[in-house]
């Protein structure tokens, strides 16, 4: 090879094509939940604009090669002045309900630790079910590095059925942080 050169050039955005809105005046779902979580990513240094975007990447990836067996995409939805964007609507795997909410990660953490652990994935979970009128979620995540124990990629699908309480109070919560933070008016 006669050479090879680092190009010096910013990341820029995938371009978000699921019509979500944006701007002042909208209060996401994912706004209350991310300021809930109390997670600190002081000192991370990964490029925080690329991250999220490989998730949109996997799930636009969903949409277009599954088109025929996954759920559809639906509109944004607003209940008590919040807006949710879930990734998708599908049947019911085990016929149970008559229809699921369908979310689809891709993640860095350990494949190792159970689903029902990730506080932030489970909040986000049962507040689709309420912000869509049902009590299951079925998600399809990847682990980027697996188990962290050589096992590489891993690909996992869930089906998570909540109670009704679960949800109510999940959702009471939500709307109580908003409004204690300003976020939302009562």
């Amino acid at each position: 090879m006669a050479r090879v050169d680092l190009i010096e050039e910013e990341y820029s955005r995938f371009p978000d094509e699921t019509n979500r809105t944006v701007g002042t005046g909208v209060l996401h779902l994912t706004d209350i939940i991310k300021r809930m979580d109390q997670t600190d990513y002081t000192g991370v240094k990964w490029n925080m604009n690329l991250t999220p975007d490989c998730g949109f990447i996997w799930e636009r990836a969903l949409e277009m090669a599954y088109k025929d067996k996954l759920g559809i995409r639906p509109n944004e939805i607003i209940v008590d002045g919040i807006v949710g964007s879930p990734d998708g609507v599908g049947d019911d795997p085990w016929g149970e309900v008559d229809f699921v909410n369908e979310e689809y990660k891709l993640t860095w953490k350990s494949s190792n630790n159970p689903i029902e652990s990730n506080w932030y994935y489970i909040t986000q979970f049962k507040s689709y079910c309420k912000m869509l009128g049902t009590r299951v979620t079925v998600v399809r995540i990847i682990y980027v590095v697996g188990d962290y124990k050589g096992s590489g990629p891993q690909y996992f699908t869930y089906r998570l059925e909540f109670t009704q309480k679960e949800i109510d109070e999940n959702w009471a919560y939500i709307r109580q942080f908003a409004i204690n933070e300003g976020m939302l008016e009562e």
